[in-house]
């Protein structure tokens, strides 16, 4: 049985990783920028399991999947619902330092839900919600 999270980071478990990656742009009738793709799942570390299927990943990998899914439209504004829930200090670390990197170099606005406080440190600017609202907004440096 697999959790809800597992089932949301994996759209087709019979689609391989470049397919999972591509179909949204598919869906909404667009082309494909292979330069993009290889690009972005290049600095995600996932260039080698274009081929694989959600089953022969990680757990690291299936979220660096579903963060290449959400990139490959080059939005402007990314929702990460606790992007590293199911993850290790180490892999937790490198999601964010990946989320990062697509913040600054495509000038993404990147909004991280988390309950973990050392991820919302790594964060610009921290705002706070208990029962539905706001009771902190605070800016890091």
């Amino acid at each position: 049985v697999r959790s809800r999270r597992q089932r949301q980071m994996c759209i087709r478990d019979s689609l391989t990783v470049r397919h999972n990656i591509e179909l949204p742009l598919k869906l909404d009738k667009r082309k494909i920028n292979e330069e993009a793709l290889l690009d972005t799942v290049r600095k995600l570390g996932i260039e080698n399991k274009l081929d694989s299927f959600p089953s022969e990943l990680s757990g690291s990998q299936q979220q660096r999947v579903a963060i290449a899914r959400s990139l490959i439209y080059s939005p402007s504004l990314v929702l990460a619902d606790e992007p590293t829930g199911n993850l290790d200090r180490e892999n937790s670390r490198e999601i964010i330092e990946i989320l990062k990197y697509f913040n600054r170099t495509l000038k993404q606005t990147i909004i991280v839900i988390t309950h973990d406080e050392s991820i919302a440190l790594e964060a610009e600017r921290v705002i706070t919600i208990v029962d539905g609202k706001v009771v902190g907004d605070e800016r890091n440096e």
